[in-house]
């Protein structure tokens, strides 16, 4: 179940608290990364509009995830307005 007291909007300053706590771990061990994995990207992914791209997934596979390309994503994505996008955070 969805934490309401919490928004999406509030998505971007969670990210950039990640991509800090990063930057401190990899100054505490030197030479080691801590980069936050293609699961977790995707899963912030799922908060945005996902119903379109869903419903354009290949079919579940054993892992519980379903196929769909890049090309089909971007094709999707520009079909979704702008206010309905999670904000790009850079």
């Amino acid at each position: 179940m969805r934490d309401t007291s919490i928004s999406v909007e509030s998505v971007p300053k969670i990210l950039e608290d990640i991509y800090r706590l990063v930057e401190k771990l990899e100054t505490l061990f030197p030479g080691r990364r801590f980069t936050p994995d293609g699961h977790l990207e995707g899963s912030i992914g799922e908060s945005g509009p996902v119903s379109n791209a869903w419903a354009a997934a290949g079919k579940m596979q054993k892992n519980w995830q379903r196929p769909i390309s890049v090309s089909k994503l971007k094709r999707l994505m520009n079909e979704i307005g702008h206010e309905s996008r999670i904000k790009v955070v850079v």
